[in-house]
């Protein structure tokens, strides 16, 4: 089991055009964020969390992605995934200490495996269909990372 600890959560500063998160984010960095999706204040409710929404940050070919369920399960520009959220200022980043290389990669190609699944409004844990914090959750755990977050 993988627990992150509040003095792993920050906001990324932001500089630049791009938000400057190279410098502050790293590949397979948990990013949360608030949005204005019309589920946003039912989900913040149940969960009692000031975010209502979950993705992955990855930079490839010097191009900063976040893999997030949306509707479809997609890779989207980290800054237009910011900009569907409330602004940069409302994204939190949580990082797994010492996550090598080998095992973003591995964290990757579980991303990538579900691209295209569609959104599941419904919140069922089926893996048919994702909701944004299952879609994370299962990933890390088909990179042989367990149980995170608990």
């Amino acid at each position: 089991m993988i627990t992150a600890t509040p003095a792993s959560c920050q906001t990324p500063a932001p500089t630049g055009a791009n938000a400057g998160t190279a410098q502050t984010l790293k590949n397979g960095d948990v990013l949360f964020q608030d949005s204005h999706s019309s589920q946003s204040e039912d989900i913040k409710a149940m969960t009692h969390s000031p975010f209502c929404h979950v993705g992955v940050y990855f930079k490839e070919n010097g191009v900063e992605y976040i893999y997030h369920a949306g509707s479809p399960v997609q890779r989207v520009t980290f800054s237009d995934w910011v900009g569907h959220g409330n602004g940069f200022g409302d994204v939190r980043r949580v990082r797994l200490a010492g996550l090598t290389v080998v095992e973003a990669d591995r964290l990757r190609i579980s991303l990538r495996r579900h691209l295209g699944k569609p959104y599941d409004s419904l919140f069922r844990p089926d893996h048919e269909k994702f909701y944004c914090s299952e879609y994370v959750f299962l990933a890390y755990q088909e990179a042989g990372f367990g149980e995170i977050g608990r």
